[in-house]
């Protein structure tokens, strides 16, 4: 199961696999099952799980599956459809997984609306939380987001970008650690206000320090993970740096019930931990 933030790789990464398995990808979204009637969902899913179990070698991709797995718990009020698919979606995973002749992902943004069941051992093997990319990824590997190869002549100007933004930031870690909150494509859409793959570097040195801390803090304002949402964090665990939060123990279930207002960000770190603590 891959879980994380929007924008951090989960479908691009059974692709990858796909294609180092030299296996066929089958993508399966919610709409190959809702299809008709009630009742037509029922034999929908049925037929789409003999197919699977029919299968050997391939890759199997459940995207967006969120509404089709969600948790039975009493406070959460489910449509009689949501409801029979997250209980007939258990044996059928169950079934798919003791075959072993598959790979199969789902994919989630919140993996802690899944119901529980779905997520024990014997349906899936590993609950992977997918993050941005670490910041030294992004500066020292710049060329990547303009689809370059480290020896091609062109990369100079993402190096250069790259060489320029660690010096911005030296002695600013509250914004290399947002920095470091950045998925790929916001980190690409940041960028293009600098230049493109043949003047980056030049564009990024042009603008000066001050002026680079600037944009990166109004840009910040609309991410999916902002280092601001953390502040509350502060009443319950003490921190200075975001690497300090990777080493807290903090839960959903804890923050809940203090009644503090769970942002995207809360939520990926109480995934990364959940993450974690499997290894």
């Amino acid at each position: 199961m891959l879980f994380g933030p929007p924008g951090t790789s989960k479908t691009d990464i059974t692709g990858d696999l796909a294609d180092e398995l030299n296996w066929p990808l089958i993508a399966i979204t919610p709409s190959e099952f809702v299809k008709g009637t009630l009742a037509d969902v029922y034999v929908r899913a049925d037929e789409i799980f003999q197919d699977l179990l029919d299968l050997s070698g391939v890759v199997v991709f459940f995207d967006e599956m969120d509404a089709l797995v969600q948790t039975r718990d009493a406070e959460v009020q489910l449509d009689i459809a949501s409801q029979f698919l997250t209980t007939t979606m258990l044996p059928k995973l169950t079934s798919l997984h003791d075959e072993g002749r598959v790979v199969f992902f789902m994919a989630t943004n919140f993996q802690d609306r899944f119901d529980a069941a779905i997520k024990r051992p014997g349906r899936f093997d590993l609950l992977l939380c997918m993050g941005p990319p670490k910041l030294s990824e992004k500066l020292d590997r710049l060329y990547v987001v303009y689809g370059l190869d480290a020896d091609d002549p062109e990369s100079s100007q993402a190096v250069k970008a790259g060489t320029m933004i660690k010096r911005y930031l030296k002695n600013k870690p509250e914004l290399r650690d947002q920095l470091s909150l950045y998925t790929f494509s916001e980190f690409k859409a940041f960028l293009r206000q600098f230049g493109d793959k043949k003047s980056i570097g030049d564009g990024v040195e042009q603008v000066h320090a001050s002026e680079f801390q600037r944009l990166l803090r109004h840009d910040s304002k609309y991410v999916a993970l902002k280092l601001s949402d953390l502040k509350s964090l502060r009443k319950i665990v003490k921190w200075e740096k975001l690497a300090d939060l990777k080493t807290k123990k903090f839960t959903l279930k804890q923050l809940e019930k203090r009644k503090m207002s769970l942002s995207p960000i809360i939520r990926y770190l109480c995934d990364w931990q959940e993450s974690k603590d499997q290894f």
